[in-house]
């Protein structure tokens, strides 16, 4: 039998007075929302004065030691705090009364206009916390400057027909900065240091609610943290839930914008997972997995640590992704909460038996995992971010490069002992370590890519990504062209003829129509259209419009050989079994570098000059890839198949070095002298064209390829890279066995069994003057013989660079973009447009120097 002891009569009245007084204030808070949310707070503006007449003055109720403690909590907590506001933000798109507000400012439409906005928002927040809340100090003039916004934003706002800014979209707006705080803290990591901060902090924001024109009655911060705590519960279920579930037509746009450009900003920003955490932390069914699922999952990854597993099994992927996006609230701070169910590492099954090595690696992703609920965490990571808001204060887009541009360009974020090697080796030799895109062409250098924040930066995330929304965009998605429609008497283009959703459809051309499908699908166009070689286009029956014969000929390519591998003693290189892990993902998360970031492995890259090049001068003959990994990194799962490699061929070349550390030499020919062409295969637009590329016909190229791999294989031979032990991979290559290695016979019949393209197809449209009967467009990219035609990519290159073409090709469409400007846009206009734009620049720098603008430049 259980006795269990009855409560004495105190007791039961207090827990009566509890009760009562929980009930009271449930009660209280109801009528409260209702209302905010049904009364006069709809129809009452936020502000009836003008901003001339605004006046603002500290509440009766304001208690400075409270609003001090509040801040200070604040600042103690600032990443994760900035965290929840942008989530907050994104939810407040939902809500029909203030998009529509927000739409007709039209100053959250691109991602440049919605960056601008929100961080200036942010920096508005963090100057209310960082300074006194006192007349004229810098937290009072922002209050000022965020109250006239508003008055002015509701003013256009009923101009334009979008209704006003109201007391209750005011009240909402407040819940967008701390409602996922106050009612989830749990899930930011953030927990009160000292006795009373949430009070402090609720008190803080009754207090900003106050000064940015919210009416005590309607303030959703209420005398205590758990009232406020309530209200936001009551106004989440109520409001944001359902407007979550059925949104306005423009909040996905909305938030795309605002996140992609804040990510500029807060690094931690991934889009795709915070729509994820917005709906989540909003309750949105669908959106929520059960406790059970969690605990489960976390157990399992952590076996997974202690048994240094690091394979999938038993771990489910689309929970991996889940909880990143979920428990760790963004991309940057996936899995915060795994190690909080242990107080410490001795509490984990199985950490006393592990090795020192093993409690070593445990111990560092403990504390990756849990970095932010630490002390020293905090402090590092606010202050990163206290760093970005302030640089970014004074470079206004930080999606740009630093010398301005769209397109991103950095050094990789992460290398591996070996290129540094590299780099050494080259020096043994002779080279100098240079710029890769500096004035000097000749030596070794770190790679330079078009990244940002550890992925790939695309002209299409670059350039095409600010801009898809624009009302003179339009983008048609799985559209395949069949031609250039062009008048045959006038030889005129005017429009384009394409299929989509099996159907022939036709869009016309008011001015001109550009062609930049690329070196193969161009001249493709081109011939399909009538202008191209004419005895080809009768052969395959096509009515000849304009006898082009350049069209597809003169294809180049840059290839290089392959399978130069070389091992290497330490476990330095980049192994896919090694690379694939929770400790690659959970620093590609945090930092966003690590081996995850890695280009394929690509580190360094030399330009060197061969005999066949004339060493006087500074344009090199051969360009060294020099990467981290090769063929046989990957166990022969993907590279193999990149190479169209059979498995008899792997398998006795790179069977016995499979998933081991070696690096790799890609020898790439710059200049080659064989020209391919591309031809018709029939009159039908969706059968692809024949591509001849006559690879190493002209003996010059075979020549030159044999005495890069030599050089190659002397960067081995330096002792930067005998000090790792390397040597070469000398199995012979099949159907080479019968000549003696390292010959010349031998490396010419390797070349021609072993040399793959580059992917660099070009020249195929080249442009030239009118005198040269094989160039297809002038110095304009404008066709020769047609009308309203041009040419912009990589096919108009009379012949291919010397070097990787991604930089040119992006530099092809920026010349081209303005040579059609030139041409449409009057020049009166363009004129004093640039006028305007030197007075605007000569007002910006006459204080510090004498500037001046030539129009005509």
């Amino acid at each position: 039998m259980v006795i269990t002891a009855l409560p004495n009569s105190s007791e039961i009245v207090n827990r009566i007075v509890n009760f009562q007084r929980d009930v009271y204030n449930s009660l209280i808070t109801q009528k409260f929302v209702e209302n905010l949310l049904s009364g006069d707070a709809c129809q009452e503006p936020a502000d009836s004065v003008k901003v001339e007449d605004l006046e603002m003055k500290l509440p009766e109720w304001f208690d400075e030691k409270k609003y001090n403690q509040g801040s200070r909590f604040y600042r103690d907590f600032l990443f994760m705090m900035s965290a929840a506001m942008v989530a907050g933000v994104i939810v407040l798109f939902a809500v029909p009364s203030i998009i529509k507000v927000l739409i007709s400012t039209r100053r959250s439409s691109s991602v440049y206009t919605a960056y601008k906005r929100y961080f200036s928002t942010h920096k508005h927040v963090n100057s209310w916390f960082e300074h006194e809340l006192k007349p004229d100090s810098v937290s009072w003039r922002s209050l000022h400057a965020v109250r006239s916004r508003h008055i002015q934003a509701g003013r256009a706002a009923r101009l334009k027909g979008a209704g006003i800014v109201s007391q209750r979209d005011v009240a909402l707006t407040l819940f967008g900065f701390i409602g996922f705080m106050f009612l989830k803290p749990d899930k930011f990591s953030v927990r009160q240091i000292k006795k009373g901060d949430w009070d402090a902090y609720n008190h803080c924001w009754k207090v900003i609610g106050h000064m940015i024109g919210l009416e005590d009655r309607y303030n959703i911060c209420q005398d205590t943290y758990e009232e406020t705590r309530q209200v936001c519960q009551i106004l989440q279920d109520r409001v944001f839930t359902p407007c979550l579930e059925n949104v306005p037509e423009y909040f996905e746009h909305m938030s795309r914008v605002t996140l992609e450009g804040l990510t500029n900003v807060m690094a931690i920003i991934e889009p795709t997972s915070m729509m994820y955490t917005v709906r989540y932390l909003a309750n949105v069914p669908g959106y929520i997995y059960t406790e059970e699922d969690r605990i489960d999952f976390q157990i399992k990854l952590r076996k997974h640590l202690v048994n240094g597993k690091y394979s999938d099994e038993g771990v489910p992927s689309t929970k991996l992704v889940q909880e990143c996006a979920i428990e760790g609230v963004m991309k940057r701070e996936p899995h915060l909460h795994y190690i909080h169910d242990y107080d410490c590492l001795d509490d984990i099954p199985g950490y006393k038996q592990l090795p020192l090595i093993g409690k070593y690696r445990l111990a560092y992703n403990s504390i990756a995992i849990a970095f932010y609920a630490t002390n020293i965490g905090r402090i590092i990571i606010n202050f990163h971010l206290r760093c970005t808001l302030f640089i970014a204060t004074y470079i206004p887009y930080l999606a740009l490069c630093s010398f301005g541009g769209y397109l991103t360009v950095q050094d990789a974020p992460y290398n591996t002992p070996i290129g540094a090697a590299f780099l050494q080796a080259g020096e043994e030799m002779g080279y100098d370590i240079i710029d890769v895109n500096g004035l000097q062409q000749t030596g070794y250098a770190w790679y330079q890519f078009t990244m940002r924040r550890g992925t790939r930066c695309s002209a299409a995330k670059a350039f095409l990504r600010p801009v898809r929304l624009r009302q003179n965009l339009h983008i048609s998605l799985f559209s395949h062209v069949t031609k250039v429609l062009i008048d045959p008497e006038k030889k005129r283009a005017y429009g384009v003829e394409f299929i989509r959703d099996t159907e022939k459809q036709v869009i016309y051309a008011k001015r001109e129509v550009i062609l930049a499908a690329g070196a193969i699908a161009s001249p493709h166009l081109l011939m399909l259209s009538g202008v191209g070689p004419a005895s080809h286009l009768k052969e395959v029956g096509i009515n000849v419009i304009y006898d082009s014969p350049g069209v597809g000929r003169n294809l180049q390519d840059h290839i290089a050989v392959g399978g130069i591998v070389f091992q290497v003693d330490y476990p330095i290189s980049l192994v896919m079994n090694r690379l694939v892990n929770i400790n690659s993902a959970l620093r590609y998360a945090v930092t966003e570098d690590g081996p995850l970031t890695s280009s394929i492995g690509l580190e360094v890259v030399a330009f060197i000059n061969t005999k066949y090049a004339n060493a006087t001068e500074d344009w090199p003959d051969i360009e060294f890839m020099m990467t981290s990994a090769s063929v046989p990194s990957d166990g022969g799962t993907q590279v193999k198949k990149a190479h169209s490699l059979t498995d008899e061929f792997y398998e006795e070349m790179f069977g016995h070095i499979s998933n081991k550390d070696v690096f790799g030499i890609f020898p790439m020919m710059l200049r080659p002298k064989s020209r391919g062409f591309i031809k018709l295969r029939s009159k039908n637009p969706l059968e692809y064209p024949i591509m001849i590329h006559n690879y190493l016909t002209h003996p010059d190229d075979v020549g030159v390829l044999r005495e890069g791999v030599k050089a190659a294989l002397a960067v081995a031979e330096t002792k930067a890279m005998k000090r790792l032990g390397a040597r070469f991979n000398n199995k012979p290559i099949p159907n080479c066995k019968h000549l003696p290695l390292y010959t010349d016979e031998y490396w010419d019949c390797y070349i021609r069994q072993y040399t793959m393209t580059i992917y660099h197809l070009s020249c195929t449209a080249k442009m030239g003057p009118s005198s040269d009967p094989m160039a297809v467009v002038d110095s304009e990219l404008r066709v020769y013989g047609i009308e309203g035609l041009r040419v912009i990519d990589a096919s108009i290159m009379p012949a291919v660079t010397n070097g990787n073409i991604n930089a040119p090709v992006i530099m092809i469409a920026e010349k081209g973009s303005d040579l059609i400007k030139d041409t449409w846009i009057p020049k009166t206009n363009k004129r004093s447009r640039r006028s305007l734009k030197c007075s605007k620049l000569e007002r910006l720098f006459s204080k510090t120097m004498n500037a001046k603008c030539s129009v005509d430049r």
